[in-house]
């Protein structure tokens, strides 16, 4: 009996039965026979009963496996380092299990010997075959590195964490047990921590400790990015990463979530894959504001000194408030710890809001302001610098110093309480005129003064002067506001009144009475005696001196505010259409000529004058006389002035409030035109009047005119050789053959005259005679007083009247205008031009 016979790459006894391949560390598993050209051969049996597959050597172990499928009758036993293929079956099955047996090898870091499978098979006979080897060259491949932030033997590999405001730096890993592992490498030469995002910018950031190892750090906190380098032990690296930290040292750190990625390489420069992250958490704690009234000086406090009378004095420079974790307050409170307790409600707090949305309140019977409302800390700094301190009273006492406390609440904490500490010096009383009598305001609105009218009283009949410790007065000083110098005055008969017009100041001076000097101011009017007063208020100032006073101590008194208002009567605006430099107001020189185009209905200097107005609201111009269809008055547009023409009325409106100089220079621009070929004769006149912008009391001017004379142009008659309806004014070309009779040249012509009736002649000119003597125009039999005659040596027909005649009677003429030529062999490369000119009755 024969053997069988294995031939694993199937090329024959002269290239040997062996086989050769590859496996790469981490590829996929590998057939150990030819897929197509591997066979089993038996001469005398056709089924075999076994093969056994054996891998020779296996240093790496378990992880290496042969592992066969089975079919068709063959049977593969577990996948292992032997492998038996039984059961009676065909070659061609057991070579198909045999095809499908692979090699595999799960060691991360294999031994890259070859290794040796060695395959025999036995025929159903029990005769075994020959010994198949296939050798199997084994790659490794580095492995990357891997990063478990909490240890290999829990999952995931990423790690997180919560940073506390004020709780100092927090490990980022589990400090006991974060692993570092690298199958195939023992050392790494780096690892990088990046933090992101970094909202709190340097204040925040990583920090580890490398210890004695090799390894070195260093952290960007613009990147942040935490690198360690230098090739070290695994070990090493995996001690200085246990102590990685995350640090904040805001006070009002961002809650935003950070995350911080750790990628490490090793020798090889491959790096750990997935990437390990650390997810660090936010949380705030507050903190209480601190309060400092003003941080140009040293401490908290602020001193101030309020002066008796005057005004209110700020009790806080320029304040600071500082709140690590807040941006906003939600309440103020200033109080007085210290008030007098007889006069309590005379101790003012105040401040401004600046529309802050701050709302500001003071209790005068516990001297309490409250700023409330949930605003930034910069309005309440704002509001705060705004506070001021007022004793109303007329005597107060100075002999202790008021305390503020101020205390401010974020919502959650109060500050602790700094102090203002408030001087109030007393000052003597100065004489107060009360212009106003029984109103609360000393001020006063004395009215109206109108031009031309009678004085106006400045004083309300029950006004007062008083003074709380003076009994007389030593003058009163009393001044006006002027604004036309020279017509303005403060009219007083008291004794010792004297007054300066050119500085618009009254003073009454003498020791006398408070009741005196009272009796004198309430007598005090106002007068103005021009003609055309400057409109609007006038102030006039009242300030008075008692015996007490001292210009070493004291340097200005109250002063009691008058008010009055100056209202001018109106004067209507005068139009000049002839210019300042011409006689009148009316221009009557104004010629218009016929198809001349518009013509300027004004002087160029015309002018609008108004002694008491500045601008007007209207202008609006009339064209009289007899009108032609499509006559116009026109005017430039633009300027703040709109210019509308009512061809129905035969108006031109100039609208808009605008200043007298953009009138002046609109009302040169108008123009008049008359397009009609034949306008009627006889003047137009165009009245122009003004108004002026005083609202309802606005005046009209006195109507001007513009005398327009029309100069008639005479026209000249139109023929019209092609007929009506027909494009074009010229006719032909006319066909004439030699021999036969004339042809007419012109027959549906026309002639028109826009200005004459009648016409005086006409001339036919053949113009290019070409044989001479012997080339005719004639036209129809003379009758009447027309005649025809034809010069043939200048080829010109003349068609005349002894008077006149109506132009129908000349277009018949025109219509039977012939041409004729006699010659025997006429010229015929040159076409005859035939032109005709007609003559009205005015030649």
């Amino acid at each position: 009996n024969d053997a069988p016979i294995v031939d694993l790459n199937g090329n024959g006894p002269d290239d040997g039965f062996n086989f050769s391949t590859s496996f790469t560390e981490g590829g996929l598993p590998v057939p150990i026979a030819d897929q197509v050209d591997s066979e089993i051969t038996d001469v005398d049996s056709t089924d075999l009963s076994q093969c056994v597959l054996r891998l020779v050597s296996a240093p790496d172990g378990s992880e290496e496996t042969l592992t066969g499928t089975s079919s068709a009758g063959v049977t593969v036993s577990a996948p292992g380092t032997t492998l038996i293929l039984s059961g009676t079956s065909s070659l061609p099955d057991y070579l198909n299990v045999i095809r499908s047996v692979v090699y595999e090898n799960t060691d991360e870091n294999p031994t890259t010997t070859d290794r040796q499978v060695q395959v025999t098979c036995t025929d159903d006979t029990g005769v075994s075959s020959n010994v198949a080897i296939t050798t199997i060259s084994v790659t490794s491949e580095p492995d990357r590195p891997v990063v478990d932030l909490d240890g290999l033997a829990t999952a995931p590999i990423d790690f997180s964490v919560t940073f506390a405001e004020d709780g100092g730096p927090v490990p980022i890993v589990d400090p006991s047990d974060l692993e570092i592992e690298d199958l195939d490498s023992t050392q790494l030469s780096q690892c990088v921590v990046r933090l992101s995002p970094t909202p709190d910018g340097a204040e925040e950031g990583l920090t580890v400790f490398t210890g004695t190892s090799l390894i070195t750090d260093s952290y960007d906190a613009a990147s942040g990015r935490l690198v360690l380098s230098g090739l070290d032990d695994i070990n090493d690296y995996q001690n200085a990463l246990r102590t990685v930290q995350y640090f904040n040292n805001l006070q009002h750190p961002d809650t935003t979530t950070r995350t911080a990625s750790f990628v490490c390489y090793d020798e090889g420069n491959l790096d750990n894959s997935p990437v390990a992250v650390s997810t660090i958490s936010i949380s705030r704690s507050n903190d209480e504001p601190t309060v400092d009234l003003d941080e140009n000086t040293a401490g908290n406090g602020f001193s101030a000194t309020y002066t008796e009378d005057e005004e209110p004095v700020s009790i806080i420079g320029s304040p600071s408030i500082i709140d690590p974790d807040s941006i906003t307050l939600d309440v103020c409170t200033l109080e007085i710890l210290n008030p007098n307790s007889v006069d309590r409600s005379l101790e003012i707090l105040e401040g401004e809001d600046f529309g802050t949305g701050i709302t500001i309140s003071y209790d005068s019977s516990t001297n309490i302001l409250t700023l409330s409302g949930t605003e930034p800390l910069e309005s309440y700094e704002l509001v705060l610098g705004s506070v001021k301190y007022e004793h109303l009273g007329n005597n107060p006492d100075t002999s202790f110093v008021r305390n503020v406390e101020v205390i401010c609440d974020d919502g959650s904490d109060t500050s602790s309480p700094v102090l203002s500490r408030v001087s109030v010096e007393a000052v003597n009383d100065p004489p107060v005129y009360d212009a106003n009598g029984a109103a609360s305001d000393i001020d006063f609105n004395a009215g109206t003064f109108v031009e031309g009218g009678a004085d106006l009283v400045l004083s309300d009949p029950a006004a007062t002067l008083v003074d709380e410790d003076s009994a007389n007065i030593r003058r009163c000083t009393i001044t006006l506001d002027i604004i036309d110098a020279g017509e303005e005055e403060l009219i007083s008969t008291a004794p010792g009144a004297n007054y300066d017009a050119s500085r618009g100041v009254l003073v009454i001076s003498g020791l006398d009475t408070v009741s005196n000097y009272e009796t004198a101011l309430n007598a005090i009017s106002y007068r103005h005696t021009g003609e055309d007063p400057t409109e609007g208020s006038r102030d006039v100032t009242v300030t008075c001196t008692d015996d007490s006073f001292d210009t070493n101590t004291e340097t200005s008194n109250p002063s009691t505010l008058i008010t009055l208002t100056v209202q001018a009567t109106n004067t209507e605006p005068i139009v000049d259409l002839n210019g300042p430099g011409n006689a009148g107001n009316d221009k009557t020189d104004v010629e218009f000529v016929e198809e001349s185009g518009p013509v300027p209905i004004t002087d160029p200097s015309v002018v609008v004058t108004d002694v008491d107005s500045t601008e007007l609201s209207q202008c609006v111009l009339r064209l009289t006389g007899t009108i032609d269809a499509g006559e116009i008055l026109s005017a430039a547009t633009g300027g703040g002035i709109t210019v509308v023409w009512d061809s129905t009325n035969e108006l031109l409106t100039l609208t808009g409030n605008a200043p007298l100089s953009s009138y002046n220079n609109k009302l040169a621009t108008v123009t008049y035109n008359n397009p009609n070929d034949n306008p009627s004769v006889g003047n137009r006149i165009v009245e122009v009047e003004c108004t002026d912008n005083e609202g309802a009391n606005s005046l009209s001017s006195a109507v001007s005119e513009s005398t327009i004379s029309i100069t008639l142009v005479n026209d000249a008659p139109l023929i019209d050789l092609s007929g009506a309806g027909v494009a074009g004014r010229n006719t032909g070309p006319v066909d004439f053959t030699e021999g036969d009779t004339p042809v007419q040249v012109s027959p549906a012509g026309t002639v028109e005259d826009l200005d004459s009736t009648d016409l005086s002649s006409c001339e036919v000119t053949l113009t290019n005679i070409q044989n001479a003597g012997e080339e005719l125009l004639d036209t129809a039999a003379a009758s009447g007083t027309i005649t025809a005659d034809y010069d043939d040596s200048t080829g010109i027909l003349v068609i005349s009247s002894s008077s006149s005649e109506p132009t129908a009677t000349f277009t018949n003429y025109i219509q039977q205008v012939t041409y004729e030529n006699t010659a025997e062999d006429p010229e015929t490369d040159t076409r005859r031009i035939i032109e005709f000119v007609c003559f009205d009755d005015q030649g």
